[in-house]
Order: C-alpha cells, then sequence, then structure tokens
C-alpha cells in the first residue's frame, strides 16, 4: 500500500462512498485499501448525514491523549498500575494494603513535578542502575555516588548522599531515612 497519494491523503471515509448515497464504493476500496476491504465492508455509513470526524474510540468523548492511549496501553497488556514491591524495600510487609494512586500521590500536595517524580518512582520508572540494566541500557548497576546496587528506593532513602541531605532538610521533626 504505501504511503497516500498526494490526491488521496485528505480523504474522510465519506470519500469511499458513492457520491450522494450511503453505499460503499467497493471497486474503489478493492483498488486503494484492498486489505482492508473486509473490515470496512461490515461498517454501515451514519444515516445523519453527521460529517466525518477524527475519534478515539478506548473512551467516551473520543478525544485521544497521552492519558487515555497510557491505560488503553496498560488495559492491552494487562500490565498493573503498581508494580511488585522490590525486595530492597525492608519496610513492606505481606499484609500491607496495596497502593492506592489517589490517596498516595495524586492527593499531595506538592507541585505536578514533584508528583510525576512520585509517579514514576512508584511505576519503577526512573532511570535508575537497576532499571536501565533490565533495558539493557547500561551494564553497571552502580549508583554514581557510593556504588551500590542503585535502585529507587536506595536513590531516595539508602545512599549516603540521600541521607545526608535528609539530614540537612529543614524539617519541622526530624526524618529518618533508614526505616525505608
Amino acid at each position: 500500500m504505501g504511503p497516500p497519494t498526494e490526491d488521496t491523503q485528505n480523504w474522510l471515509v465519506s470519500d469511499l462512498l458513492f457520491p450522494g448515497s450511503l453505499e460503499w464504493n467497493t471497486s474503489l476500496i478493492k483498488r486503494l485499501l484492498p486489505i482492508y476491504e473486509s473490515d470496512i465492508l461490515r461498517l454501515k455509513p451514519i444515516k445523519t448525514g453527521a460529517p466525518d470526524i477524527w475519534g478515539w474510540l478506548p473512551i467516551m468523548d473520543g478525544v485521544c491523549t497521552t492519558k487515555s492511549g497510557y491505560f488503553h496501553a496498560l488495559a492491552e497488556t494487562n500490565t498493573p498500575l503498581v508494580p511488585p514491591v522490590s525486595e530492597s524495600s525492608s519496610a513492606v510487609s505481606s499484609n500491607q494494603t496495596p497502593f492506592d494512586w489517589k490517596a498516595n500521590i495524586c492527593s499531595v500536595k506538592s507541585s505536578p513535578k514533584t508528583k510525576l517524580l512520585l509517579w514514576k518512582m512508584a511505576q519503577n520508572a526512573l532511570q535508575v542502575g537497576e532499571s536501565l540494566a533490565q533495558r539493557q541500557i547500561v551494564d553497571s548497576l552502580k549508583c554514581p555516588h557510593c556504588g551500590l546496587r542503585e535502585t529507587e528506593i536506595h536513590l531516595f532513602f539508602e545512599c549516603s548522599f540521600a541521607s545526608q541531605i535528609w539530614r540537612k532538610a529543614p524539617f519541622k521533626d526530624s526524618f529518618n531515612p533508614s526505616i525505608f
């Protein structure tokens, strides 16, 4: 098939119908889109004469967004929204409740960038040594600050560099990152 021709690049569905009717122009469909002929012919043109529009079918309003594409891709792959907790997280017990996106991230009163960072951490989507090595992007799992295995938990809580930052942060109450 290849790319559309200059004549057909802006065609709409209505251009595959006989002019002034709701019948498919089967000879045109066979010539231009032979692979999709059976799929096209199963469609029933709308009788109200509504204009052709682009529509994203997985959602009700038909508007395609990054968010709707992401959730559609998750649904197709049966990927859970919350990844399994890594073994390096010693504070997690087997009877802990599952991760709740709204309670744990969306409802946090912080900047959108902070929420994005938290979401990426919850999805194991941060570019740390462990995830980059799993994707075969880097060979080393080592933290650039201390040389230990770099995971999300290590980066934010276990690394000696992170511990120094937590100690210097101006919190009202003290914070002990080693509990993670």
